[in-house]
Parts: structure tokens; sequence; C-alpha cells
């Protein structure tokens, strides 16, 4: 039930000095009301990560994701997590987070599963820059990947992958459920 308006009130609305601010802040009211009924607020979840394949035979991964998401998937990944803030907890979980990524980014060349090592981390703003590194078979001449990490936490979480072969790119979006895809190429 609306309360009945003050006699100041009444006498403000009378007046039209006041009338258009007082129709456009309800109109405003409603409209905020109705857009958060209708839309409501949503995160963002994604990452990039992008794959170097080197004539030299070596390779690099550097995964970009948010720094909170990052925290939340080691800590509901295992009980070994040691807290702390978001610029630090890395630090302490390094170990736990390249056994992380180990567990949801598959990649095979040819038929060989490729263990690769966690070299580097840097922080930027609210996203964590992780690089690791691996042998590149000489002789491969197909990649097969699979990228599912937080999809466990967050089901709208999207992975993009970008390839980067002998001057090529190659880009390939993953989101819940994911399948391996492949890249093929001739020696």
């Amino acid at each position: 039930m609306i309360p009945p308006l003050s006699e100041r009130t009444l006498q403000l609305l009378q007046s039209r000095k006041y009338f258009w601010l007082i129709v456009s802040i309800c109109c405003l009211l409603g409209l905020a009301i109705t857009q958060k009924k209708l839309y409501p607020a949503h995160a963002l979840y994604l990452s990039m990560t992008e794959i170097q394949l080197n004539a030299d035979g070596t390779g690099e991964i550097e995964i970009k994701v948010f720094s909170d998401d990052l925290q939340n998937a080691l800590k509901n990944y295992s009980g070994t997590y040691q807290p702390a803030d978001l610029q630090n907890f890395f630090s302490k979980n390094k170990a736990l987070a390249a056994e992380y990524f180990g567990a949801h980014l598959h990649l095979l060349l040819n038929e060989d599963i490729i263990k690769y090592q966690l070299v580097n981390y840097e922080i930027e703003n609210d996203a964590h820059f992780i690089t690791f590194q691996f042998r590149n078979p000489l002789d491969a001449n197909r990649l097969s990947l699979e990228a599912d990490f937080f999809m466990e936490l967050f089901p709208t979480q999207t992975n993009v992958v970008k390839v980067n072969r002998a001057g090529e790119q190659y880009y390939y979006k993953f989101t819940k459920p994911t399948r391996p895809q492949v890249l093929t190429w001739t020696l």
C-alpha cells in the first residue's frame, strides 16, 4: 500500500517547476527496476590461451585468466590449496596450478601426450598470465587439444585457444561440454 502524500509534496507536484523533474525521476526508477528484472547482472567467464609450436622443437603455452577465477578453481581442485590474497596466492600454489592445468588442458602431438612445465607467471591488474614450455616433436603433423579448465565451477566458461604454427594462426573455442579439436598439417 502506498502511503498518502504530504501537503508539501502535493504542492510541489502541482507546481510546474517540479512536475517534469518528478516524472523523470519516476520514469528512471521504473526503467532501472524493469531492466534489473529483465537483464540480471552476470559475470563474464573467459580465458585466452596461446600455443606456440616452434620449428626448433620447442613449444610454449601462455594462459590468460582472471585471478579470482583461478583462485576459486585451485581452492575447489584440492584441499592442499594455501590461502593468500589475489596478488600472492599463485606463488604459494604454483605446483597445484601446474597440476590443475595438467588435468584440464590436454595436448597431443601426433598420438603422444604432451607434458608441459610451468616456467613463469605474471600478474597484470586482475589477470594472471601463466607460461608453460614443452618439447614439440619435429615430425608432428597433428595436434589434438581440449581446454576444460574452470568449467567445473562456471558452466558458462569459454576458453579460446589460439595456435601459432609456421606463421599461421588457428583459433578454437571450448565451452561445456568440451570435445577435443584437431589441427593437422603436412610436413
